[in-house]
């Protein structure tokens, strides 16, 4: 699951990732700046702070999450 909050207005729009890991979100407001965050079962999470954007090319976040061990 990838989360995407806008932190001056608490816009939330969430997304599941495709096979390849990839989630896209549409016609993000350019003002202000976001929280992203992304989780998968049986995975850690992690949270990008501040992720501004700007018109033009796609933004990207690359986020590695931990393998939770079996317990």
């Amino acid at each position: 699951k990838v989360s995407v909050i806008n932190n001056q207005t608490g816009a939330l729009r969430e997304a599941t990732s495709g096979d390849d890991g990839t989630a896209t979100f549409a016609a993000l407001s350019l003002t202000g700046s976001y929280t992203v965050s992304v989780s998968k079962a049986g995975f850690g999470s992690e949270e990008r702070n501040d992720v501004t954007l700007r018109a033009g090319p796609d933004r990207q976040a690359y986020m590695l999450l931990p393998v939770i061990p079996k317990k």
